[in-house]
């Protein structure tokens, strides 16, 4: 399955990032796609160096699937 382009996008960065996952999930309804940065939310202080946001999701214009 893949998702292509972006119609919205919420990163996870910000303070309360569950809540801001929660609303942005229950004003877009629907499939989201995206990622969770695993050890930013476990231990903030092993965070990795790859620089990726704690969390980003977004709403997707086209999906392809087989």
């Amino acid at each position: 399955m893949l998702a292509a382009g972006c119609k919205r996008a919420v990163s996870l960065n910000q303070p309360d990032p569950f809540d801001r996952l929660k609303k942005f999930s229950v004003e877009n309804p629907g499939w989201l796609f995206g990622h969770f940065n695993y050890p930013a939310f476990v231990n903030p202080k092993t965070a990795d160096n790859i620089e990726f946001e704690n969390g980003f999701f977004f709403l997707f214009p086209k999906l392809f699937y087989r």
